[in-house]
This record gives structure tokens, C-alpha cells and sequence, in this order.
């Protein structure tokens, strides 16, 4: 889970939560200057500016690898501000800590005081949980299905049979080729020249079970070894 099913801020950890715990002689007194209004103020803010719809990957799709990567930069940009959230709540938390033992104030405040530490230790609890793991997975996922597997891979200039190769795969960008055999010739020959890269698919069958056959005019970019690289 990338976000908590509860985003709300705690209830009782408002300033306008506080300050109505307090007495009027709390308010009045200096030594009951605590200034855990402030820090709630702050906390507050900060967990509202969190854009959790940014962050909950379980609403997101991506159809390409530049799409899941944007979804992932966006909720790295979003949990900056969890953690913002994170570290002022915490400010806040200590505050109340230290508020809940100030004798100065009355009973009722102290008390409230100690439910804001304990609610505000709660909700950064539920802060640490955010990750965006499920994002990183989704890009993961995205970029393996938009690699084309196949085997038996064939090169044909005109009409000889240059090349064949083991596997291949093709990001629709570069079509990476192991296993390869020169049948004629040899790297140097075809450098610069069109093509025909033709493979069968592995994994990628059509309704009767038979592998599709990937087909496209390319050009040799790179070879070395046993292995080639190729581009439209």
C-alpha cells in the first residue's frame, strides 16, 4: 500500500482544538505560554498541502515506460512534502510532550495536551508508511512488457540471409541481438545499410497458439562478439 486508508489529520491536534481545552486563566498566564498553537498551526498546514492522489499508485496506470516514469518522479515530488508533514508533526508532538507536564496549566489542558502527543504519534506513524515502492514496481512492470522477447532471429540483406541470431529483445527503440552467427560477410558489410530483422516472438502467440513474427526494416548500429544492436 502506497498511502494509509485514514489521511485525515488527527481531529484533537488543532490549535482551534487546543485553544479550546484551555482555560481562561490558562490563556492569560505567561508561564502557560506554551506555543504548541503554533506548532499544531504549522503541523496542520503541512499535512494539507500532501497531494495523496500523487501517491496512491493503486489509481494509476501507465500504458508506456515514460508514463510510469513520470508517475514515479511525481509521487518522489509528493513524498517530499509527506516528510515536510512528517517533521513538523513531530515538532508538534515534542511540544505537546513537554506542555502536558506544565503544572502551570489546568487539568483539562494538560490532559488534552497529552491526547495531542499520542494522536500526533499516531499519525506520524501513519506518515512512515508511505512509500513509493508501488511505483517503482509499476515502472518496472511497464518497462518488461514493453520488451519484445523472440528467438530464431534472422538478417536479410536483399535476398541473402546475412546474420541469424539466439535472442533478441526490442524496447521499441533498440533491438538487442545475442547468439549471433555471420552467415556472410561480416558486421562491417551491412553497417549503415536497411534490412530486414525478422523473429518469432517468444511468449507473444495469437489465438491458435502460434508465435507472431516480429518484422522491421533496421539498421546495424553496433556489434561485438556474439552480439549486435540494431535500430530503425
Amino acid at each position: 500500500m502506497t498511502v494509509p486508508t485514514d489521511r485525515a489529520y488527527p481531529a484533537n491536534a488543532t490549535n482551534k482544538v487546543w485553544q479550546g481545552k484551555k482555560s481562561f486563566l490558562d490563556k492569560a498566564k505567561s508561564s502557560t505560554k506554551t506555543g504548541l498553537g503554533d506548532t499544531l498551526k504549522t503541523a496542520e498546514a503541512s499535512w494539507k498541502l500532501i497531494p495523496w492522489a500523487d501517491l496512491d499508485a493503486s489509481a494509476k496506470t501507465a500504458a508506456t515506460p515514460a508514463a510510469a516514469e513520470k508517475l514515479l518522479a511525481t509521487a518522489k515530488l509528493a513524498l517530499v512534502k509527506v516528510n515536510k508533514a512528517k517533521a513538523d508533526l513531530l515538532v508538534a508532538k515534542e511540544q505537546a510532550k513537554q506542555t502536558k507536564t506544565n503544572k502551570a496549566l489546568s487539568k483539562t489542558a494538560m490532559a488534552a495536551a497529552a491526547q495531542i502527543q499520542i494522536d500526533l504519534n499516531t499519525a506520524i506513524n501513519r506518515l512512515g508508511t508511505v512509500k513509493v515502492t508501488d511505483f517503482e514496481t509499476l515502472v518496472s512492470t511497464v518497462q518488461s512488457e514493453a520488451l519484445t522477447r523472440m528467438t530464431n532471429v534472422r538478417v536479410q540483406l536483399g535476398k541473402d540471409q546475412v546474420m541469424t541470431g539466439g535472442a533478441a529483445t526490442w524496447d521499441r527503440k533498440v533491438l538487442k541481438v545475442s547468439g549471433v552467427v555471420w552467415k556472410k560477410g561480416t558486421a562491417n558489410d551491412i553497417k549503415g545499410k536497411k534490412v530486414v530483422v525478422r523473429g518469432d516472438t517468444a511468449g507473444n502467440q495469437n489465438a491458435e497458439g502460434v508465435s507472431r513474427i516480429f518484422q522491421n526494416d533496421m539498421k546495424l548500429t553496433a556489434a561485438a562478439g556474439n552480439t549486435a544492436e540494431f535500430k530503425v
